[in-house]
């Protein structure tokens, strides 16, 4: 079997990792209190009582009672937040509320203190306030599902049925992506489903349904709802990337092909679609578009080992390149010396392992392989590994000696 063939069956055309899904770096930290009095209908699995309150100024020394903030008097906008949790937390909504209002003069940029001031205005029933301060908290953090499903609420008190399915269809989503931080992805799947069934139009719910769905293997469901999120927005190079990653995976390449083109049309210079065109191209026999798509690859990211030597295997096909096993056999220990700089040694032995095969007469593989070997634990191993490099490179003798001082 010729090392083109080998390198084949080793890597199936490298393909490369999907795009995640964009998940939000946001606290899923509750409030001090909550509408609980109003039997809201929130999905979220976070108890807004059970946490602290996602103030970042907030201490967990909390107070039992106002009286520990009678004196001193309140000179600061993250104390006059704590006595307006405290008094509501007590049933004074009046004076929450003006606490709250003095905290948001003095520091108006907190989204937690327009979040309580909005949940004060809505247990005063006073409902159009409370849309403005869940519309304040949600500038300020955009990805709040809490303050989309009580601004939901509030809509909804206010007859505004289209608005209240609109911030309740976001609020879902929000939940779906926090879940997706947790990696908790059934609870991620029902929230972006019911996103889409308040608002069908809903782009990035659907495109998120996709990437789930391809999780599971459900790969025709990721086609249908990834092909809704391209559809929906035509200029989303995301939604076209993963609907060409789904057809891929289903072995439709010529769909793939399609999509991946349409996504690096939208996005040249994501090294990501160049490398899966490239792919795919290649095994649909297009060698000199798969050669255009790995050399904007590297031209992208010069350190990517394997469009390297993907390109090395069109070359060869083409008859541009002899075939050279030692090209190759230097890919795997590239991989194999970065794996060994972050201490993943055994998966750096196998890379070496990889490349002695490729290229039985490489004394640098052989030697790495004794490397990753004594730090493995195997100083038997790594002698006959080393003692194979001597024979090829007498320059790695020293290290032969490092090895027996520890075996002493």
């Amino acid at each position: 079997m010729s090392i083109l063939c080998l390198l084949l069956c080793i890597r199936v055309l490298f393909c490369a990792q999907a795009k995640l899904p964009v998940l939000l770096s946001r606290e899923n930290l509750g409030r001090k209190f909550s509408f609980e009095s109003q039997d809201s209908k929130s999905p979220s699995k976070y108890s807004f009582e059970s946490q602290e309150s996602k103030s970042p100024t907030k201490t967990n020394s909390e107070p039992d009672n106002i009286e520990q903030y009678k004196d001193p008097t309140p000179t600061n906008a993250k104390e006059f937040f704590d006595l307006g949790n405290a008094q509501a937390d007590l049933g004074d909504l009046t004076s929450a509320h003006r606490n709250f209002e003095k905290s948001i003069s003095l520091d108006p940029k907190q989204p937690e203190t327009h979040f309580n001031l909005g949940v004060v205005n809505f247990r005063l029933q006073a409902f159009n306030a409370a849309c403005q301060s869940f519309t304040r908290a949600l500038a300020l953090d955009p990805n709040d599902a809490d303050a989309y499903w009580y601004l939901g609420d509030a809509e909804s008190e206010l007859g505004d049925d289209r608005g209240a399915k609109e911030s309740h269809a976001e609020a879902f989503y929000y939940f779906g992506l926090n879940s997706l931080m947790i990696k908790d992805f059934e609870n991620a799947f029902e929230m972006f489903e019911k996103a889409i069934e308040l608002v069908p139009s809903h782009q990035k719910a659907h495109y998120q349904l996709g990437l789930v769905s391809m999780r599971f293997g459900d790969l025709k469901g990721a086609q249908i709802s990834l092909n809704k999120a391209a559809a929906l927005d035509m200029l989303d190079s995301s939604a076209h990337f993963g609907l060409g990653e789904a057809h891929s995976k289903s072995g439709n390449d010529h769909q793939a092909y399609e999509s991946y083109k349409k996504s690096v049309e939208l996005d040249p210079d994501d090294f990501k679609v160049h490398c899966n065109l490239g792919v795919v191209k290649h095994r649909l026999l297009d060698l000199e578009g798969a050669r255009e798509s790995y050399v904007d690859a590297i031209a992208l990211n010069p350190k990517a080992v394997f469009p390297q030597i993907n390109l090395a295997i069109v070359n060869i096909a083409l008859g541009l390149e002899k075939e050279d096993t030692t090209f190759f056999a230097e890919a795997f220990v590239n991989v194999g010396v970065m794996r060994l700089r972050n201490e993943d040694f055994e998966k750096a032995y196998q890379d070496f392992k990889m490349a002695t095969e490729v290229a039985p007469k490489y004394a640098i593989a052989h030697y790495y392989c004794g490397v990753a070997l004594k730090e493995i634990g195997d100083l038997e191993g790594a002698k006959k590994s080393i003692a194979i490099a001597v024979r090829l490179e007498p320059i790695y003798m020293g290290a032969i000696f490092e090895i027996e001082k520890d075996t002493e």
